[in-house]
């Protein structure tokens, strides 16, 4: 099954956010959001399989972090929330496809892809979708994609 991650910088569109869930499990993938949001700004029956605000998360490390990130432009407060939080990271090593859903997004979900070198990177639903049908229609290939990808270069092991 594949994995996708969502990530926003503002909350979503509920009826966009809706839609796009419900194509991404009709194409067999999991997902996953998160986002600079409150938990309330997204409707709880929307079939994620995952839900992580940023905002809490910030809550969660003190009002000196919070100060220090309200100074921050949008996409590096995007990353600076999630860049520490476990429960993103994992998420994104786990993530198949990972998702910017606007502008402010593509910044963390360029960092992440950095550290997952197998998951598709992408700004957008739309190319999101076609990053799962195209691992849908070819799972032989992207098996061996991921494993080529997680075996070490020879510039890292020189290092």
């Amino acid at each position: 099954m594949t994995q996708v991650l969502l990530i926003a910088g503002a909350p979503p569109q509920e009826a966009v956010l809706r839609a796009s869930v419900e194509q991404f499990r009709a194409a067999g993938a999991t997902v996953e959001l998160v986002g600079l949001f409150a938990p309330d700004d997204i409707e709880p029956g929307l079939g994620l399989a995952g839900l992580r605000s940023l905002k809490t998360a910030a809550a969660e490390r003190g009002k000196a972090f919070e100060k220090r990130v309200a100074k921050l432009s949008a996409p590096r407060r995007v990353w600076a929330s999630a860049e520490r939080d476990r429960q993103v990271r994992r998420a994104g090593r786990r993530a198949h496809v990972l998702v910017a859903l606007d502008a402010s997004a593509v910044y963390a979900v360029w960092r992440l892809a950095q550290v997952n070198r197998k998951a598709h990177a992408v700004f957008g639903i739309a190319p999101a979708l076609k990053a799962v049908e195209e691992r849908r229609a070819r799972p032989l290939h992207h098996a061996l994609r991921d494993a080529a990808r997680t075996v070490p270069t020879p510039a890292t092991v020189g290092r």
